[in-house]
């Protein structure tokens, strides 16, 4: 059957028809749609709670048009902003198929949707902290002092009603000009000036325990810590810094540090006062001691040298060599005596000599034995570069350095007549882990009582000293 032409033209117009239909029903769909989120999206953003601790009193709701537009991105972006915060809501109340939708729409419109969202987010909160900032001011001033000192010192901001990001530098004066708490003499404002204490608080593990530590006050606190740096236990005191940012605000207090300094820096560690080099650490107590050289008096230096010594053998085809084992041992007492002793019996072992390295048991053995090799001397501190060299002007680049003088042997009988008594000069290093933990020897000698005669003795086994803490011995101070 042929097609007419009336039949043809019936059939096109009926398309065009069904397709114009077609298109205006779209267009009006998506002009509803849009119309739609833009209502809701408007009371989601001004009524979303960014900031939670501010009173209402002091902070206002922040409408939509105070949020910043973004003009040069069009109204694309608007648009894409205002689906992706309806997008936020709905995901809070549950409604995740529709939040997916309107995010889906989102960064269709704008990939950057998310990026643009927490911006204005972080402004709105920068705006919220200029609020804070001037009810701080308010409470520090009466209201008559207040106008005066904002208008003089703070022209360039209004509080509480403008916006604009407060400067650092106003911050930090209004910060300055709030009353600082009343404090024991031996504990540093500093403390509570540089650093924002009182907004630290001490966190648990998990949200749902207590934590009683925030209930001590922070001065009572600082006295703990000190009663713990009366044994000069800086690493328990570190250990306990290592929690949280505020225990490492608070171990920083000078007055913590300054007590331990002025007990350890004293003669022979140190012949000047420590304040006169306390400007080289920045004028912080905690990097001088951490920093300024000083001899370890909590436990033992200990050298382990080896030497091989050549065996006797009957057979032609069989050569012997042995291993020889000694050990040196060296204990600086703080009044300046310095305990050395000498071990090449293999069988004594470390844990059985370091209990007797006392000056009530010098030169004697547990059972009422003397204990050869047992010297006693006298001990100082050198600071090597910018100070004095001792008499030898090599040692000027060497760092700072021990010497020891007047080593003799205890354990010899008092009718015997002491002819020779040495001398050392030994590096103070801190090496690989901990501070001040080696010595390394530099000079070794013997001088003739009589006559003066000083002579160098051989190095060529010798090994440095490294440094073991002892737990009997204490801090090792006074």
């Amino acid at each position: 059957m042929e097609e007419t032409d009336e039949l043809r033209r019936f059939r096109e117009e009926w398309k065009r028809e069904v397709q114009n239909r077609n298109t205006k029903e779209q267009a009006a769909e998506v002009r509803s749609e849009e119309g739609h989120a833009a209502t809701i999206s408007a009371t989601a953003i001004s009524s979303t709670p960014i900031l939670k601790s501010h009173p209402s009193s002091v902070v206002q709701k922040i409408p939509l048009e105070s949020f910043p537009t973004y003009q040069n991105a069009g109204n694309r972006r608007q648009t894409a902003l205002e689906f992706y915060t309806q997008a936020i809501l709905l995901e809070e109340q549950g409604a995740h198929d529709e939040a997916l939708a309107l995010y889906r729409r989102a960064f269709k419109l704008d990939s950057n949707v998310d990026r643009a969202y927490h911006r204005l987010t972080l402004e709105r909160e920068i705006g919220g902290l200029v609020n804070d900032v001037g009810a701080l001011s308010l409470a520090a001033h009466p209201p008559s002092a207040s106008s005066n000192a904002i208008k003089e010192g703070y022209g360039s901001m209004t509080i509480l009603d403008d916006r604009r990001s407060v400067s650092p530098k106003a911050e930090r004066r209004l910060r300055d000009s709030a009353p600082k708490p009343h404090l024991p003499n031996w504990i540093s404002t500093n403390l509570f000036d540089t650093q924002p204490i009182s907004r630290l608080q001490f966190e648990a593990e998990t949200e749902t325990e207590p934590v009683h530590l925030n209930k001590l006050p922070d001065e009572l606190l600082l006295l703990v810590l000190q009663t713990i740096l009366q044994s000069a236990d800086t690493k328990s005191l570190e250990r306990f810094a290592t929690v949280s940012k505020k225990a490492r605000v608070i171990t920083t207090e000078q007055g913590l540090w300054r007590s331990l300094v002025q007990r350890t820096y004293i003669p022979p560690q140190l012949i000047q006062e420590p304040q006169s080099l306390l400007q080289l650490y920045g004028d912080d107590y905690r990097q001088f001691y951490i920093h300024q050289p000083r001899v370890r008096l909590d436990g033992v230096y200990i050298a382990v040298c080896h030497y091989v010594r050549t065996g006797h053998s009957e057979n032609a085809w069989v050569h012997i060599t042995h291993l020889i084992t000694y050990h040196r041992y060296l204990r600086f007492l703080p009044d300046g005596t310095v305990l050395s002793f000498l071990s090449s019996d293999s069988t004594v072992s470390p844990q059985q000599v370091i209990p007797l390295l006392t000056l009530a048991n010098a030169g004697v053995l547990g059972s009422g034995q003397r204990l050869k090799s047992l010297s006693v001397g006298r001990w100082r501190l050198h600071h090597g570069r910018g100070g004095e060299s001792d008499g030898d002007p090599s040692l000027l680049e060497a760092g700072p350095y021990i010497s020891i003088d007047g080593l003799s042997d205890s354990g010899q009988s008092s009718t015997v007549t002491l002819k020779y008594t040495f001398s050392m000069r030994l590096g103070l290093r801190s090496k690989p882990i901990g501070r001040w933990n080696k010595l390394d020897i530099l000079h070794y000698s013997s001088i003739h009582i009589d006559t003066d005669e000083e002579t160098p003795l051989p190095l060529k086994h010798e090994r440095p000293y490294w440094f073991s803490k002892v737990k009997s011995y204490g801090s090792g101070l006074n």
